[in-house]
């Protein structure tokens, strides 16, 4: 899930549908139909930048309180599942350089208390862009929005007037997939558009390329394989009228779009 905007009251309200819905098959197959395994959940975590003062980490806070009573209601659920925190461009601590760290334990601290009835050691909180090993495979997932900045600085090239306009339309998405996956990089950008911490460049390299990448942006949905490489974007939750996301099956390696009606 991605831009998972806490502070949008409609983004909690369909999560704990989701939530309800687990359990009910929890309690209906008797603990044998178990929710998915690991829950991704993206930034930004707010519809309005970060700002480092004392009143905005205040704020955050409030958020991840929400989240924790929202959790407490679905303890069948989170005894059974994995969350990992991606944080996004806005979120604390705001930085435009690239990786970004994980979010700061002082924000994040209503989740670690026992209130919130997730299991000790099941939160996990993650850089961006973070990695995932499940047995041979290897998941990438990095929060930013790639497809408006690609969009932004792309070079346009001179039009053939005997081609049709249609004709001639480029799909942006696949555009921007092999142009990362075939420079094995997930800032194909200048520095003065996309500045990166050289120290930790490698955080950034898509060399061997990896199983699956997820390329979680405020830009719709999208599903391609490139080369071996299962690419997808699984849209936004809190932006839009249905709140969409994606699953991924590591058994066919494959991922299924989903939506809740509302």
């Amino acid at each position: 899930m991605s831009d998972f905007h806490l502070d949008n009251p409609n983004v909690l309200g369909n999560f704990e549908q989701i939530l309800q819905g687990y359990q009910d098959v929890l309690i209906e197959s008797n603990n044998v139909v178990r929710p998915p395994a690991l829950w991704i959940l993206c930034g930004n975590f707010s519809q309005k930048p970060f700002i480092f003062d004392g009143p905005n980490i205040s704020f955050y806070q409030s958020l991840f309180s929400k989240l924790a009573v929202s959790f407490s209601k679905f303890s069948l659920v989170t005894e059974h599942i994995h969350l990992i925190f991606v944080p996004g461009p806005n979120d604390p601590w705001d930085s435009t350089m690239l990786p970004r760290q994980a979010l700061p334990a002082s924000i994040v601290k209503p989740l670690l208390h026992s209130t919130s009835q997730i299991p000790s050691g099941h939160l996990h909180f993650g850089s961006n862009p973070c990695r995932i090993r499940w047995m041979s495979q290897e998941i990438v997932i990095f929060r930013e929005n790639l497809a408006s900045k690609m969009c932004r600085n792309v070079i346009e090239a001179l039009k053939d007037p005997t081609i049709a306009a249609d004709e001639e339309d480029i799909d942006i998405t696949k555009f921007l997939v092999q142009t990362i996956l075939d420079q094995a990089h997930l800032s194909p950008f200048p520095i003065t558009v996309s500045p990166v911490l050289w120290e930790h460049d490698q955080a950034l390299r898509l060399y061997p390329m990896p199983t699956a990448l997820v390329l979680a942006d405020s830009y719709p949905a999208y599903t391609l394989t490139y080369e071996g490489c299962h690419v997808f974007n699984p849209g936004s939750f809190g932006i839009g009228s249905r709140p969409v996301w994606a699953n991924y099956h590591v058994a066919t390696r494959t991922s299924e779009q989903s939506e809740l009606s509302v």
